[in-house]
């Protein structure tokens, strides 16, 4: 994906912006997901929080639909991922397709804590809270990241 610097980083370099125009230039990718759009990504480090804004801009004379997720991957070094405990708010869950398509049906989930184990997670939720906060800690080390907004 050819994302755009959009403005110089800070002399400090905690914070940088780009953009990614999903314009039809690259018609495999248009062909895919043929609605005109840009995503704007900016990226702030200070006070020991990293803040991340995504916004979607339509390019053209349609609405885009447009649903996307984040991934976090966190580490806590030092501690066997196992011991892990993990924190989750209260959120649905949702049946995902092969595609990852939600095809229901769906299960709301309360909020949760528990230690990590074998567990796995690549699955899609909504109705997440705001601000949703997810936690991962252990061995004297905490990692949150929250969703500001929705």
């Amino acid at each position: 994906m050819a994302w755009e610097p959009t403005r110089t980083p800070a002399d400090d370099g905690r914070s940088l912006s780009a953009r990614l125009r999903w314009d039809g230039s690259v018609p495999e990718l248009f062909d895919v997901f043929p609605f005109p759009h840009d995503l704007v990504y900016e990226a702030h480090l200070a006070a020991g929080s990293l803040q991340i804004d995504v916004s979607m801009h339509a390019s053209g004379d349609e609405a885009v639909p447009l649903v996307f997720g984040f991934h976090p991957y966190v580490s806590l070094p030092g501690v066997p991922r196992e011991r892990w405990q993990v924190e989750l708010p209260a959120m649905r869950w949702l049946t995902l397709d092969d595609h990852q398509i939600p095809i229901g049906p769906d299960h709301v989930l309360p909020a949760r804590r528990f230690k990590l184990g074998e567990r796995e997670f690549d699955d899609a939720f909504d109705q997440v809270p705001e601000p949703g906060r997810f936690g991962v800690e252990g061995g004297g080390r905490r990692v949150e990241v929250s969703l500001l907004e929705c």
